[in-house]
């Protein structure tokens, strides 16, 4: 809960909502831009993220980033009791979602990255065998007698090209852990009255505010930071593994070939 000395403006309204309304419109046409070039791509999983972030920010910017411009600026809540509830639950909501939105946006390219790699080294052992295969029956049949039936192998080397990841779970996951941590901030926000004129909107029960600020700490700092860091340990593993896979390429070829 913020508490402010004075309740004089720092800039004039006008300024404030012509400013927040270039803000929000500029925010809000990039944001249908981009879901509508993404619309159609749906299928695939990480553009279904992207969609989904992009809701997410869409309901941050219309109901949160504006009051708390606002607010700010005027030094005090103008906008009611009701509206407090819904700004301070949607802004737990919101911000949350995006959070999370954005570490499986990473995990979903790391383990997209990893099964096309698996994918495409599977192919590429079985390019390989299915050469090596005809060489030999040509040879084969090129030294054998006309009598002699042609002898030959036939083998299946279909593949599992479905490189998609599963995003059904997670995303549930996501929505289901926002909604569980605004949901302290829909039932406990209210307006409080200061002095000088001032309102204030926040959590009134400190014993509850100290335990809702923890676990929004642990859930939307701690468990994100440590995912994103292990994400990245991860990815400058695989790059190191990459890099020394393919300076060592070549020389193992060169040993093939003589």
């Amino acid at each position: 809960m913020l508490e402010y000395g004075s309740a004089t403006p720092l800039f004039s309204p006008l300024v404030l909502v012509i400013f927040i309304a270039c803000v929000a419109g500029a925010a809000a046409l990039l944001q249908c831009a981009l879901a509508a070039a993404l619309i159609k791509r749906t299928r695939n999983g990480l553009y279904c993220l992207i969609l989904q972030l992009i809701v997410a920010d869409f309901v941050l910017l219309s109901a949160s980033i504006g009051p708390e411009i606002w607010t700010t600026n005027a030094k005090t809540w103008d906008f009611g009791k009701s509206t407090c509830v819904t700004f301070r639950g949607l802004g737990v909501f919101a911000s949350t979602a995006s959070l999370y939105l954005v570490v499986t946006i990473a995990l979903h390219t790391l383990a997209t990255i990893n099964l096309e790699e698996k994918v495409t080294a599977q192919n590429k052992r079985s390019t390989i065998i299915d050469d090596e295969s005809r060489s030999s029956r040509h040879s084969l049949v090129a030294n054998s007698d006309t009598s002699t039936p042609t002898r030959s192998m036939n083998v299946d080397y279909r593949l599992s090209t479905n490189t998609k990841v599963p995003i059904i779970h997670p995303s549930l996951f996501i929505w289901f852990l926002s909604v569980s941590l605004c949901i302290p901030e829909f039932a406990l926000s209210t307006t409080v009255p200061l002095d000088h004129d001032i309102i204030v909107c926040g959590l009134v029960d400190s014993g509850h505010r100290f335990n809702i600020y923890s676990m929004l700490a642990i859930f939307n700092f701690f468990i994100p930071t440590f995912i994103m860091s292990i994400a990245g340990i991860l990815v400058s593993s695989i790059s190191v593994i990459q890099c020394k896979y393919r300076n060592t390429k070549p020389s193992k070829m060169t040993q093939h070939l003589i």
